[in-house]
């Protein structure tokens, strides 16, 4: 059943990260650079944040999928059309090759078997067609240094999601990708939302903007280190870019 109620935002910790160097603005960088009648699968779509921004750049043929009903409610005015349903579990009413584009921003690391369920959306991606995947990095060096000082403690949001149920580093993240037999053709670095996190979204102050770019800087010189999340372009093995 879907519920009418309009989520407010202390009961969605997901939004959009403003900016082109997080996460979303290197998945929406990509996006830009594709026709605007492609076909568009978004996972996880939370309130609808995404959507309504690709909406925003032209792109009609926007699809979702969300477990939350409530927060697909929300969000089914920015997609042509919302699966209320658990990727894991539940049948995807879509047929095979329906889509261009993939987006699993953020997902994977909340599913018990994120191989399976790559293998699944496998299955609905469009010959050249393009599967974008963006993951936390565990090991960041914050996570490091929590554990240097004997510490694991969940948030709401961010590396330590309470929700995540898989970590990943780079090179396991390549390796979850590579064995589900997709060719990583692009793959970026981002660095700590930091405006996102100062200025609650609203508008950035130039010392945060300065500071986010930093760390940016950081990430590029030390991935494995210094990357807060990787965001990987990818497509079938044996497909050309």
């Amino acid at each position: 059943m879907v519920v009418s109620t309009v989520p407010t935002e202390s009961s969605v910790p997901y939004r959009q990260k403003p900016g082109g160097l997080n996460s979303h603005g290197r998945i929406l960088r990509f996006l830009d650079q594709l026709p605007r009648d492609v076909s568009i699968l978004d996972l996880g779509i939370a309130t609808g944040y995404l959507g309504q921004t690709l909406r925003r750049l032209g792109f009609q043929s926007v699809h979702g999928i969300e477990a939350n009903a409530e927060w697909a409610a929300h969000a089914r005015p920015f997609y042509e059309s919302v699966a209320v349903c658990d990727l894991e579990r539940d049948p995807l009413p879509w047929d095979r090759g329906a889509f261009e584009v993939i987006i699993c921003a953020d997902v994977l690391e909340h599913l018990r078997e994120p191989q399976a369920a790559l293998q699944k959306l496998k299955s609905l991606l469009a010959p050249r067609g393009w599967l974008i995947v963006s993951l936390p990095n565990i090991a960041h060096w914050t996570i490091r240094l929590s554990l240097l000082l004997g510490r694991f403690r969940y948030t709401a949001n961010g590396i330590l999601d309470a929700g995540h149920l898989r970590f990943f580093t780079r090179a396991t993240a390549r390796t979850l990708l590579q064995e589900a037999g997709l060719t990583i053709r692009q793959e970026a670095a981002t660095p700590l939302p930091i405006a996102h996190w100062c200025t609650n979204g609203s508008l950035w102050s130039p010392l945060w903007r300065a500071v986010e770019r930093v760390d940016w800087g950081l990430g590029c010189l030390r991935p494995t280190l210094f990357a807060y999340q990787f965001v990987f372009i990818t497509q079938h093995d044996g497909q050309r870019p």
